[in-house]
């Protein structure tokens, strides 16, 4: 994984495989911009995780262990990157959460926990959800680390899938999918905003230990409703089939060099979907890719009724988000996302930018969609779905040929080109000081 300015590889010190699917134990740091004598940093946490995040700007490790054998318990361990040693800053050097049961029965094998995190400052949030789309329980906590104590929960049981992402130091977004009562079909797709909360909750830990089921829940302070769903359409695949992404996250690094830049609120959301008609007799399935401008969202927060919290699509959708479907690939990244078509044996880059910069010092083919121009589409909703952000798609001539990779992605002021993890001959990961411009 390549984040900011550092790479970060996880491997095993004791090279063995483990039953409950906690395959780490060691951790490698990398900073790519480093000197010939600057040394890699490479931790051993002794202890067994299967995944972790992190903020090098608090030297800080997170690493998550949930075993599969028991999906109603996740374990979160505060290490130092300096040494892999406890954070000294963490009141616990690690946290037991234990889960609501979500109603797992003898007809659910062995269900599996999925865990999402993301770090701000002295924050740590974690969503919770389980892939098997028959257990509809979706659960948020939203932690002080370093006191070690639960600020607030979100939690609902008619969620087929769910993610969040930080707008900015005191708002949280939640995109959930809905489903009708006994039914996998959707209902609805709403994106809910949180008031971060920093007061802790009454009712506290027994030694790190939470049950999360002594915590109340959490109301949202505004609904986004997405177009309604036609009534035949189910999600494809699992319950990671609706995504929402952010690149850089709040607090994350933009770019390091010789002044350091934080982000400190999120320009632009993104949001994967992938849905299928029952209907159709063919297995033909629709990828939608939505970018949504977090300005429309924080005009909608400062002019907020206290008596009135939802919108309805056509209220604020069209004029705040452009719809794409999966005819590309596409990678966000700030205001801007690159996107790649195949070329024969090579990839052709260009870049999407909804906050467009002024043409001068833009010497690169341009081409410009304004509002007057929308996209539209059908298929899945009850009715045609309008979206007019506008935005202007640069093709730099220095990313026209570039050698194929899977998939590509922007990191401070590198372009990063990742190959397909499965191919013996795939190219290595490539990494490009000057992304496209």
């Amino acid at each position: 994984m390549i984040r900011g300015d550092h790479y970060f590889g996880l491997y095993d010190e004791l090279d063995i495989e483990d039953p409950d699917d906690l395959n780490y134990t060691s951790l490698l740091i990398i900073a790519l911009g480093r000197r010939q004598y600057e040394e890699p940093v490479y931790l051993n946490f002794e202890t067994r995780f299967g995944s972790f995040d992190v903020d090098l700007t608090q030297e800080l490790v997170v690493l998550i262990e949930a075993r599969s054998g028991d999906p109603t318990l996740a374990r979160f361990h505060f290490r130092s990157a300096i040494d892999g040693k406890p954070h000294p800053l963490a009141r616990h050097a690690s946290i037991s959460i234990q889960l609501e049961d979500p109603g797992i029965d003898e007809l659910i094998h062995n269900p599996v926990l999925e865990i999402q995190t993301e770090i701000l400052g002295k924050t740590l949030i974690i969503g919770f959800y389980w892939s098997d789309l028959a257990l509809r329980v979706y659960e948020l906590l939203i932690f002080d680390w370093a006191s070690g104590v639960l600020l607030g929960k979100i939690r609902s049981e008619t969620t087929l899938s769910g993610s969040f992402a930080l707008l900015d130091n005191h708002h949280l977004a939640l995109l959930s999918v809905t489903c009708r009562i006994s039914s996998r079909h959707l209902e609805m797709v709403n994106l809910m905003i949180y008031q971060l909360p920093c007061i802790a909750l009454q009712a506290q830990d027994k030694s790190g230990l939470f049950d999360t089921f002594l915590y109340p829940s959490l109301a949202p302070i505004l609904v986004l409703d997405f177009p309604p769903i036609s009534d035949s359409v189910l999600l494809w695949g699992d319950a990671s089939a609706i995504q929402l992404r952010t690149n850089p996250g709040v607090g994350q690094v933009v770019f390091d060099g010789p002044s350091t830049l934080v982000c400190s609120r999120v320009p632009i959301l993104e949001v994967r979907m992938s849905l299928h008609n029952h209907e159709h007799k063919t297995l033909i399935h629709f990828t939608y890719q939505v970018y949504i401008s977090t300005f429309h969202i924080f005009d909608l927060l400062a002019r907020r009724d206290p008596v009135r919290e939802r919108f309805s699509w056509n209220e604020w959708g069209p004029r705040a988000t452009r719809w794409f479907s999966d005819t590309g690939s596409r990678s966000l990244v700030g205001t801007q996302c690159v996107q790649w078509v195949k070329n024969g044996k090579h990839n052709k880059l260009s870049t999407i930018e909804f906050n467009p910069r002024p043409l001068e010092g833009f010497p690169v083919p341009v081409e410009m969609f304004g509002s007057d121009v929308k996209s539209v589409f059908y298929d899945c909703f009850k009715e045609p779905v309008e979206s007019f952000l506008p935005y202007r798609i640069a093709s730099p001539e220095n990313v026209s040929k570039m050698d194929k990779h899977q998939r590509w992605d922007i990191q401070g002021h590198r372009l990063i080109g990742y190959p397909p993890p499965t191919h013996a001959l795939a190219p290595a990961v490539l990494i490009c000081d000057t992304p496209p411009t």
